[in-house]
């Protein structure tokens, strides 16, 4: 135990550290896993049933970070392309959007998209 005060008295900077990754509400950036894809998927998804011919396709997820707030909030940072077909070969576009994930509710109530938003400037893929 006497080690472990000693350990904080000497690195207080660790302190601070451990407290900031521990905070509720603070934002984290997370690995991008099976759970992680597999969330991305359900969101793309939902966004593609209201679009009539053309769907939107992820080439790449760049970030993801998750916030404790009754729940879990994820932000996706992402490449994808609008399309008629399953890959991108032109104009891709970064994209955000928001996962509210609250597991204890209804299948359909416990997870809700916010604010998903493409860019207007896109990258021609060559």
């Amino acid at each position: 135990m006497a080690s472990l005060f000693l350990l904080f008295l000497v690195n207080p900077f660790w302190v601070a550290t451990v407290r900031a990754t521990l905070m509720t509400g603070g934002i984290q950036e997370i690995e991008i896993n099976t759970d992680i894809k597999n969330k991305m998927a359900f969101v793309i998804e939902e966004i593609n049933k209201n679009e009539p011919s053309d769907k939107y396709v992820v080439s790449k997820i760049t970030s993801v970070t998750e916030q404790v707030v009754e729940g879990s909030l994820y932000r996706f940072a992402f490449e994808a392309c609008y399309t008629n077909n399953e890959e991108c070969s032109a104009d891709i576009k970064t994209c955000n959007v928001e996962l509210w994930v609250r597991g204890w509710l209804a299948d359909e109530a416990s997870k809700k998209i916010k604010n998903f938003k493409c860019d207007s400037t896109s990258t021609t893929v060559i």
